[in-house]
């Protein structure tokens, strides 16, 4: 395998969500529960001591903004929480050093699909932001070198109004799932209605059923 190769599991956390909710059915056993969080543990364990891993967390870009979501998420869930801690130490640092001062994403723009991967990226520091919240962590007005994710949100703003014409590399049509869950999270936790509008904008011109609509 390679580094790169594990992003491909950053939707993980969905099934620890899912386990959770099961561990009221008497089809969950506590077994079943406690050797899955062992499995959690073991893989958080490969993350951080692995070759693969290491590379993986080197990334300056959104794999290691995925990295640290996914590490994060399974330190949470295995109790690990100093661990957890310490990895959005981390997450603060990929702030610093992937965002512009003016909230663009400079390493995201670069790539062929600019659109995707700069909501990609961003979504993933959002699901960070929301994990956080379990450990009294606040990302989402943290700012570092006048760097932070709010700023990314407002500076993607005036794209999505069509207020400015997006000028970087897309080389196919953009994906609006993650647009419009940036949108959609960003109205209630900056409680903004002009945010709200557009999530509620991109799901009227997309499919409903192409947008992950179920978000927290």
């Amino acid at each position: 395998g390679r580094g790169i190769g594990i992003i491909e599991t950053r939707e993980l956390y969905r099934v620890i969500d899912a386990a959770i909710l099961l561990k009221s059915s008497k089809f969950w056993t506590n077994e079943d529960h406690n050797s899955f969080k062992q499995w959690f543990a073991d893989y958080a364990k490969w993350l951080m001591e692995s070759s693969l891993g290491k590379d993986e967390a080197k990334a300056r870009n959104n794999h290691g903004t995925h990295y640290d979501a996914q590490l994060i998420a399974f330190l949470i869930f295995t109790n690990q929480t100093e661990l957890a801690k310490k990895q959005i130490e981390t997450t603060k640092q990929r702030i610093k050093s992937q965002f512009a001062k003016d909230g663009s994403q400079p390493e995201e723009l670069a790539r062929t699909l600019s659109w995707n991967y700069s909501f990609m990226n961003l979504y993933g520091f959002f699901t960070i932001a929301r994990l956080s919240e379990h450990l009294q962590v606040d990302l989402w007005s943290f700012e570092t070198d006048g760097k932070g994710i709010k700023k990314a949100v407002e500076w993607l703003t005036p794209f999505v109004k069509n207020e400015k014409k997006w000028t970087f590399e897309q080389i196919k049509s953009p994906e609006m799932n993650n647009t419009f869950k940036v949108f959609n999270i960003s109205a209630r936790k900056y409680k903004n209605n002009e945010y709200n509008n557009l999530a509620v904008k991109i799901a009227a011109e997309n499919k409903q059923t192409d947008l992950d609509l179920i978000t927290k």
